[in-house]
């Protein structure tokens, strides 16, 4: 299950799995969502150099406008992605 808080801007993912004969077990996350200009302030403010960012898994260069593919990421989440590189100062 889903659900988005829009003015914070957190995705929320609850998942429970059941496997026979084994008791369910809940897993649960949250995601910030950001967008590509503040997420690349925030790592300089953390120190961080070197930023690239991309919008897609082939990690090609893009205008970061993304595209969302009908296919769910390895998590089982659809939509756009956004992917940072950064190295510690």
């Amino acid at each position: 299950m889903h659900s988005l808080d829009r003015p914070a801007r957190i995705l929320r993912r609850r998942r429970v799995w059941q496997i026979a004969g084994r008791p369910s077990v809940e897993d649960y996350a949250e995601y910030r969502l950001v967008y590509p200009d503040e997420l690349a302030r925030l790592l300089e403010a953390a120190g961080f150099e070197g930023i690239e960012l991309y919008d897609n898994r082939e990690f090609r260069p893009s205008d970061l406008t993304g595209s969302t593919s009908a296919k769910p990421d390895l998590a089982g989440m659809r939509g756009r992605k956004l992917y940072a590189f950064a190295r510690k100062r």
